[in-house]
């Protein structure tokens, strides 16, 4: 999502046209979906409050995930997202880290950090900017 949301910002899309896309797109599939499987009237009988805890949850996560990506780039966004999760989770929430997520968490993390150093070798006989 980072990578294709930073290439429509360089082609001069803006937050309000990422969301409005993804959000279209995602309505059509769940409504091709919800008709070819028979399931169309169980997500019509869905209650209002529903919709809009996911409406309002989704739209604001992904919105703030795309105003990030605007300010900061693909990369430190998706650091940024797990790590902002997590803590959000701890405050208003009041959950708590066990043990075994957060080395996954740290796994994760530590995997992405390493994908985005850069890794300079030595060559023996090869000159540095050469």
């Amino acid at each position: 999502m980072g990578i294709f949301g930073r290439l429509a910002y360089e082609e001069g899309a803006t937050v309000g046209t990422l969301l409005a896309v993804r959000f279209v797109l995602a309505a059509a599939l769940l409504w091709l979906v919800a008709a070819s499987s028979g399931g169309a009237r169980r997500v019509r009988a869905l209650p209002r409050r529903d919709v809009g805890i996911a409406l309002v949850s989704t739209v604001g996560a992904v919105g703030l995930f795309f105003a990030g990506l605007q300010r900061v780039g693909p990369t430190a966004a998706s650091i940024l997202e797990p790590v902002v999760t997590v803590v959000l989770a701890l405050l208003v929430f009041g959950e708590s880290l066990r043990p075994v997520p957060l080395a996954g968490g740290a796994l994760v993390l530590v995997a992405v950090l390493a994908v985005r150093v850069p890794v300079r070798l030595a060559v023996p006989g090869v000159r540095a900017g050469a």
